[in-house]
């Protein structure tokens, strides 16, 4: 059996041992999570000024230059107009002319993590449709649906 007090030293020994670790690793700790912090506040800004600033482009009217991966056929054409409200959301319509017939759709809509989300009545209920904006400027917008199927818009201002 170990004398008390040479029980006593290894446990004081481990102890300091282990406060100086502690006190070693605590400064580190508290930068890593200050990066942290800081680098997740920067994406969460920079995430809503991008949302802001395709909801300022995307407000007018385009045109549909190609849609489901291919261009539209002659003699037909869908223009689309954005009206925006505030904070990435506003209403649109869109409007699809053919040789027969003309249709008007109106929709709500609303940017968020550089999605475009519209949300239409279709026999009485609301359908959303996301689509993912691939590329964006004041001219053209690229936007992929659910199915990556393409969509491109060209601006009319």
């Amino acid at each position: 059996m170990r004398p008390q007090s040479h029980t006593n030293l290894s446990g004081l020994l481990i102890f300091c041992a282990t406060r100086a670790t502690f006190e070693q690793i605590i400064p580190h700790m508290k930068r890593l999570l200050f990066s942290i912090t800081t680098l997740t506040v920067f994406l969460l800004i920079s995430s809503c000024h991008s949302d802001r600033r395709i909801s300022r482009q995307l407000d007018g009217k385009w045109n549909v230059t190609k849609m489901n991966n291919q261009s539209l056929p002659g003699g037909e054409s869908m223009t689309i107009v954005f009206s925006k409200d505030k904070k990435g959301k506003g209403t649109g319509a869109s409007t699809y002319l053919d040789a027969d017939y003309k249709t008007i759709r109106t929709f709500t809509y609303a940017v968020s993590d550089e999605k475009l989300t519209q949300t239409y009545n279709q026999s009485g209920s609301d359908v959303d449709q996301v689509f993912t904006i691939e590329e964006h400027s004041r001219k053209k917008m690229v936007l992929l649906d659910a199915e990556n199927e393409e969509m491109i818009l060209e601006s009319t201002k």
